[in-house]
């Protein structure tokens, strides 16, 4: 069969109605539109491939984190779950290197999937009970400090004598209490050996006598001098450690075997290069516990007293010298026939 038809017409100037209407536009200006839109879908469907490949890195990012440690999987990301991501996109993260969890707060994580810190001026932790809050530890900060409260019945060691507050080189600076500290002095923690007042026991009273002689100082704290200045550091009165070594050792005894007496070891924090560089090229630390050394390289100790234990001593050595004293002036009063 042979087609007749025209060829190679141009019908850019001729009108069609496309809304069943009397409205009607050139085929040119109609095919126009056609490629505009044909432009415009072509443009979604590249953001959407590339928003596709920014949610796959988020993904990914989330993936590599250990959920199971933080928060269970069947709740992430669900709506009204501040656990991740609260409203204002803060979220929690323990992310492992070379063994140390770090926890972030209020860190965010972009479209790229790549976190960075969110400014914070304060962090509370909530215990809730029975849609009531039962107890509070807030974190906050000021320009040049850092602070953190605790709001219940009682901070305490996981079981009793199990832990200590504080360490011989992390001491705290100070300690603020409404009443006296409380120390376990039940008969049944203890196995008392002796009264410290026999005289009839050699070594308690060889204790006795060196801790009488024991000389009291006025002195000012270096760490003050320091920070204020030697002018400004405060007075302060007490003993000396390496003196009540000292007399004891003068004596014939061992301190190590009297707990008013402390020796420990100190050691130090350092950042140690582990051969690494984050993403800004800086060098990767590693904070590391090392002994401190003396002059000598040796192994550098610390002295510390239990000073509620010298000063039991030393009212029960002025007790022992006040009777005698007191059998002495008693003695001569007879004597004199008073």
């Amino acid at each position: 069969m042979v087609n007749y038809s025209p060829k190679d017409l141009d019908l850019s100037a001729c009108t069609v109605c496309t809304d069943g209407k009397n409205t009607s536009q050139k085929l040119s200006t109609l095919a126009k539109s056609l490629d505009e839109i044909t432009s415009q879908i072509v443009g979604i469907s590249k953001t959407s491939v590339d928003t596709k490949h920014s949610v796959e890195k988020v993904a990914e990012k989330i993936k590599d984190i250990d959920t199971e440690v933080y928060f269970n999987k069947k709740d992430a990301f669900t709506a009204g779950n501040p656990t991740i991501l609260d409203k204002n996109k803060s979220n929690i993260f323990g992310i492992q290197d070379d063994g140390i969890v770090n926890l972030f707060f209020s860190h965010k994580i972009d479209e790229n999937g790549n976190t960075f810190v969110a400014p914070v001026k304060s962090i509370y932790f909530n215990y809730v009970l029975n849609n009531t809050i039962i107890g509070r530890e807030a974190i906050w900060t000021t320009e040049d400090k850092f602070y953190k409260a605790f709001m219940g019945h009682a901070f305490h060691a996981d079981s009793d004598g199990s832990s200590d507050l504080g360490m011989n080189d992390h001491a705290w600076n100070n300690i603020y209490s409404k009443t006296a500290v409380s120390v376990t002095s039940d008969a049944s923690e203890k196995k008392v050996l002796a009264n410290l007042g026999d005289d009839r026991d050699a070594d308690n009273q060889k204790l006795l006598d060196a801790i009488y002689n024991l000389n009291i100082h006025t002195y000012k704290l270096n760490d003050s001098i320091n920070e204020k200045g030697e002018d400004k550091a405060r007075l302060h009165n007490g003993f000396i450690a390496q003196d009540v070594e000292r007399v004891l050792t003068d004596a014939g005894l061992n301190p190590s075997d009297y707990g008013m007496w402390i020796q420990d070891r100190v050691f130090r924090n350092i950042e140690v290069d582990i051969g690494k560089k984050d993403a800004s090229g800086k060098a990767v630390t590693r904070s590391e516990y090392q002994p401190v050394l003396d002059e000598n390289g040796k192994q550098a100790y610390r002295q510390s007293l239990r000073y509620e234990e010298v000063l039991c001593v030393l009212i029960q050595s002025m007790k022992q010298k006040i009777d005698r004293l007191e059998k002495q002036v008693a003695s001569l009063q007879v004597k004199n026939g008073k």
